[in-house]
């Protein structure tokens, strides 16, 4: 440790293969460690040693979490939360501190931590299928996720959720969640669409999502297409495509795989003008990499034209009400 007022000054020559350091400022002194490829442990201990120094009359460390995370390059400051955890579970024994191994704990504790504190209204079972999808690397059972899911400190959980509520109520707020919602960058242009269409009374217009070019319908190529994908959802293979349109069968992949996005369903659906009125509802589950969804689905009931079909991963209250929902944005009526 030493004092920024003892920095040697003039021209000083440095070994050719200077490591990268990592320094820790607080006050007018510093805390540096080379933190290159071969020293990567020394960006752990100036994490743990950094939040160990403290004010002398204060007793308080004199770096925050957020203050040690941004100096040492950290993208979180859970990061350093989690070496300074993993250093009082050692009872604060430096050499078995350094020497520990990444558990599977390690690993994806922080990242459930994480995945629970950004969507805290979602049932364990959302939240789970969501970690498992952002980190498919990662081998993780519904068990464990639970486990480890209840080690999250219940005051952060409880401060996320005071978040989404409105002040002095047990209410929702709506806006605030659905904001956050539309805020992610996962959910794609087409969900983000849907969102704002089916909820029309929330204030959202400035998380709303900017209006995309509709596809043109009317050229002879696309209406080539839109009868591929419409063959090709009545089961005649990608090979006879091919040969009925003169082109290859990677062509054919190529046309349906264009065409078959979220921005295109949704346009879709508004080309649907004309209808008997009468409406049929139905729902069937199917089983998607080893996991139960449902898929809910709307029909004309005079010609048997399917009007809306969705995919839930529950079949409940809610499930429905915003398939209903959604059925009324789309088709303009009351459902």
């Amino acid at each position: 440790m030493q004092s920024s007022e003892q920095l040697p000054c003039g021209d000083v020559s440095e070994p050719a293969n200077t490591p990268v350091m990592g320094r820790l400022t607080f006050g007018d002194m510093y805390l540096e460690l080379p933190i290159d490829d071969q020293h990567k442990t020394n960006r752990k201990i100036l994490g743990v040693l950094g939040r160990e120094i403290k004010d002398e009359q204060a007793g308080k460390p004199v770096l925050t979490f957020q203050q040690l995370a941004d100096q040492l390059e950290y993208g979180d400051r859970r990061d350093v939360q989690n070496f300074h955890r993993e250093l009082r579970q050692s009872d604060y024994a430096m050499q078995e501190f350094i020497s520990r191994k990444a558990t599977k704990h390690d690993r994806l504790f922080p990242l459930i931590e994480a995945a629970v504190l950004d969507t805290p209204l979602l049932p364990p079972h959302q939240q789970y299928l969501s970690v498992c999808e952002t980190h498919p690397t990662e081998s993780l059972s519904e068990e464990t996720f639970r486990k480890y899911a209840n080690e999250i400190d219940g005051v952060k959980i409880v401060k996320r959720v005071q978040q989404v509520i409105k002040p002095g109520t047990d209410t929702l707020d709506m806006t605030r969640y659905l904001a956050e919602v539309l805020a992610c960058e996962r959910l794609s242009h087409a969900k983000k669409k849907e969102i704002v269409t089916v909820f029309p009374d929330t204030d959202l217009e400035d998380a709303s999502p900017t209006t995309s070019e509709e596809v043109d319908l009317t050229p002879v190529t696309i209406q080539k297409k839109l009868l591929v994908v419409m063959l090709y959802a009545c089961n005649v293979s990608q090979e006879v495509l091919g040969l009925l349109m003169g082109v290859s069968k990677t062509s054919i992949h190529y046309w349906i795989a264009g065409l078959c996005t979220d921005e295109f369903e949704w346009q879709m659906l508004k080309e649907i003008t004309c209808w008997s009125g009468k409406v049929s509802v139905d729902e069937k589950w199917v089983k998607i990499k080893g996991e139960w969804y449902f898929v809910l689905c709307a029909v004309d009931s005079i010609s048997g034209f399917p009007l809306l079909i969705a995919l839930y991963p529950t079949l409940d209250t809610v499930s429905w009400t915003l398939f209903l929902k959604r059925f009324r944005a789309c088709m303009g009526v009351q459902a």
